[in-house]
Parts: structure tokens; C-alpha cells; sequence
């Protein structure tokens, strides 16, 4: 997630299980955890690092939102 967050970084997590679309949250996607920005869509997850391809949701992923990244 650079620029806004550097690796090994420690960020502050609101538990809550729904996010907005734009707000970052951290994920669980098919057994993997990622701090990723919810698209307007809904349907992907981005990284403000572009060197990181979006990631998809779908009805056929295992997702769940894990919290609200707030800090």
C-alpha cells in the first residue's frame, strides 16, 4: 500500500465487518490477509502502490472484510 504505508509498517484496525467502497480495509481473500482500498465498484481490490495488479471479488471468493483501517 505505499506510498500511504510503508512494509512492516503497524496500522490501527477498527474491527467491523462492511467497509465503503474507497475506505482501505484489511481483507481476507481465499485464506490471504491484505491491506487493500475498496473500489468503487466493490468488485476490486486496489493497492495505491501501482506495481500491484487489483485483486477480484467475486461471488465465487472467499471474502470477508476483517476491519477499517483508521490510522
Amino acid at each position: 500500500m505505499e506510498p500511504r504505508f510503508i512494509d512492516r509498517q503497524i496500522v490501527y484496525v477498527k474491527p467491523q465487518q462492511t467497509l465503503l467502497r474507497g475506505e482501505i480495509g484489511i481483507f481476507l481473500v481465499n485464506g490471504d490477509a491484505y491491506c487493500k482500498q475498496l473500489d468503487a465498484s466493490g468488485k476490486q481490490l486496489h493497492s495505491l502502490n501501482p506495481a500491484y495488479a487489483p485483486i477480484p471479488v467475486d461471488e465465487f471468493t472467499n471474502f470477508r472484510v476483517l476491519g477499517k483501517v483508521v490510522g
